[in-house]
């Protein structure tokens, strides 16, 4: 990878594009992550589902990783991972320990490796157009066998925050396998999880924003307040009990804020 140059133990690439996405965006998440129900849970549903449908040892790349915390879940599952961001969270992934940690547009990075698996978490949402990323995998990752992707679920859910956020849309798991399918992906298996968190979202997020209560300096000003409260309130103990049982539902889950789907690459089936 010679348009890459690495300094500090980071590889950074020549030429990198903005991506849609806060620029303080991951230096906060990195404040709450490590207490965070949302992304441990998260965390958690990755690993369920890892442990089923990739095996151990495997190259995994996770595109737009941002502070690495998911990708230091799948490190200390056995896993070689790279971790490709555009943003400053690579300097966070880096305290965190990852090992491969390319600065880069997610858009055009080049692997060779064969039977590789790729983690979109949380990431093709904010793609106006998501088909030049399965694309650039297509091309440049010639090796990839599987892709691993979280999602936000329902556009009745939109809300301000994913205006803050930087995404573009949100889905059902019908417009996901769509989505997939068109690129040359083949869903082999498919969930929603967060189940017990789409009344919350609905009631303090939706209304607010289809009400346009708020004005826009009110909103701006509660935005991070309402996110960490939202992740790190006095709620948390009861979410996370709720939350507890979709690990041995998963497949059967029939609504939920997240989706999470594993596709094969229909060249290599």
């Amino acid at each position: 990878m010679s348009e890459f140059q690495k300094i500090d133990g980071i590889y950074f690439s020549e030429s990198k594009k903005n991506v849609s996405y806060p620029e303080q965006g991951n230096d906060t998440y990195f404040e709450i992550e490590d207490k965070s129900f949302w992304f441990k849970h998260r965390n958690l549903i990755i690993e369920k589902v890892l442990k089923k449908y990739v095996p151990e040892m495997i190259d995994f790349y996770d595109l737009g990783g941002g502070n690495g915390f998911v990708a230091q879940k799948i490190a200390s599952m056995g896993y070689s991972v790279t971790l490709v961001e555009a943003g400053s969270g690579v300097f966070n992934a880096l305290k965190r320990g990852i090992d491969n940690v390319y600065c880069a547009d997610i858009v055009g990075f080049k692997s060779t490796k064969p039977n590789a698996v790729v983690g979109l978490f949380d990431v093709i949402e904010h793609f106006d157009k998501p088909e030049n990323v399965y694309k650039s995998i297509h091309e440049n990752m010639p090796g990839v066998s599987k892709l691993i992707l979280t999602v936000p679920a329902y556009n009745w859910l939109w809300s301000d925050e994913d205006i803050r956020a930087g995404h573009f849309r949100r889905y059902t798991m019908t417009s996901l396998r769509k989505e997939l399918n068109d690129a040359g992906y083949e869903v082999v298996f498919s969930s929603y999880f967060f189940s017990f968190l789409i009344l919350p979202i609905f009631l303090f997020r939706t209304v607010p924003y289809l009400l346009r209560k708020m004005s826009r300096e009110q909103k701006n000003k509660a935005g991070i307040q309402e996110h960490r409260s939202s992740h790190i309130g006095q709620i948390q103990n009861l979410v996370e009990k709720l939350l507890s049982v979709e690990g041995s539902l998963l497949g059967k889950i029939p609504f939920g804020g997240s989706i999470i789907v594993v596709a094969k690459n229909k060249k290599q089936i």
